[in-house]
C-alpha cells in the first residue's frame, strides 16, 4: 500500500494523497474508491471542504481517516501543530480540512487496500452524554480553523449544519426524540402507495418517521438483513425472505449510498422481487 502511494505522490507532485478502502459495517461489504484525480485550484479549497467532506450525502467524498492516506512528513508536522490539545475526537476530520486549506495540491487514487472494520463499540456508536460534548468542541475547533485561513464566513453556513446534524445524530442514541437527519427526495412518488421499507439503519428510521408523518403514503413493512440488530417497539423489523407475503406496491431502499442500494437490489431481485417496483433515492439532508 504505502509502496504505491510513495510512488504516487513523487508522480502527481502532491503533499499527500488519499486511496480508496474496503469497508464493513456489518451490513454490508463494499469498497469506497474514487477516481485518480489531482485537486489543485486553490480558490475552491472551501468548495472542495463543502461538498466532499462535510456533505455526507456526497458520492464523491472524501473519508477523514488517516489510515487511508499518506503524507509528506514535514507538511502533515506543519499542519498538526495547530490542533488543540484536548481534541481527541475528530481530529482526523480537522487534520483534513487543516492539510486542504495548506497544501498547495493533494492527490487520490482508486486502489484500495485497508479494510475498515465499523464497531457498534466505537466511540461514535456509543450512548454517552459526552459525545455532544465531542461535537461541539470539534466544531469549535474547526471554526478556529477556517478562522484562522480567513475562510469562516464561506464556510459558517455549512459547518453549521454539519455540527446540527451530528448533533441530532447524538440525541436520537441518547433518548426516544425523533430527529430526522435525513428525508426521502421524492414524496410526491409514494402518494397512494403501500411500501415495503428496506433498511432499519438511520436512514430507514428517519424515512419511517416520514411516512407515518405524511400519512399520503402506507408502510406496509420495514425489512432488513439484520433484522434483529433493528428491531424495536415502534418499528417492527422482517427479513428479506418475508417481504413477498405482503401486499406491496414498492420497495424503498433506505440506504445513504448508490453503490450500496445497487447491491440489495441484486440481492432482493434475486429473492423473486420485481425490479420496477424496487425504488431509491439519494436521501436528503433535513439540516
Amino acid at each position: 500500500m504505502y509502496e504505491s502511494l510513495v510512488r504516487s505522490i513523487e508522480e502527481m507532485q502532491v503533499e499527500f494523497i488519499h486511496s480508496g478502502y474496503l469497508k464493513n459495517d456489518g451490513q454490508s461489504f463494499s469498497v469506497k474508491s474514487r477516481k485518480k484525480y489531482i485537486f489543485n485550484d486553490i480558490k475552491s479549497r472551501e468548495e472542495f471542504i463543502k461538498k466532499q467532506i462535510l456533505d455526507p450525502t456526497d458520492n464523491e467524498a472524501v473519508a477523514p481517516s488517516i489510515w487511508s492516506k499518506l503524507f509528506k512528513a514535514d507538511f502533515l508536522k506543519a499542519a498538526y501543530m495547530g490542533i488543540q490539545d484536548d481534541l481527541s475526537y475528530g481530529e482526523d476530520l480537522w487534520c483534513l480540512c487543516a492539510c486542504i486549506m495548506k497544501c498547495s495540491a493533494f492527490g487520490t487514487v482508486p486502489e484500495s487496500w485497508y479494510h475498515y472494520v465499523k464497531r457498534e463499540t466505537s466511540i461514535s456508536n456509543k450512548r454517552n452524554i459526552d459525545n455532544v460534548q465531542r461535537e461541539t468542541r470539534l466544531h469549535a475547533a474547526l471554526r478556529k480553523l477556517f478562522e484562522d485561513y480567513g475562510a469562516y464566513t464561506e464556510m459558517k453556513e455549512d459547518l453549521e449544519r454539519f455540527y446540527l446534524r451530528n448533533l441530532l445524530v447524538c440525541m436520537k442514541r441518547l433518548t426516544a426524540a425523533v430527529c430526522p437527519v435525513y428525508e426521502y427526495p421524492a414524496m410526491d412518488m409514494l402518494v397512494g402507495k403501500r411500501i415495503v421499507l428496506y433498511g432499519a439503519g438511520e436512514v430507514g428510521q428517519d424515512y419511517y418517521t416520514q411516512f407515518r408523518r405524511d400519512m399520503r403514503c402506507t408502510v406496509v413493512a420495514v425489512s432488513d438483513k439484520y433484522r434483529d440488530r433493528y428491531s424495536c417497539d415502534f418499528m417492527k423489523v422482517i427479513g428479506a425472505d418475508e417481504i413477498a407475503e405482503y401486499d406491496f406496491d414498492v420497495v424503498v431502499i433506505a440506504v445513504l449510498r448508490e453503490s450500496t442500494a445497487g447491491i440489495i437490489e441484486e440481492e432482493l431481485a434475486a429473492k423473486g422481487i420485481e425490479r420496477e417496483k424496487i425504488i431509491w433515492g439519494q436521501p436528503k439532508l433535513t439540516v
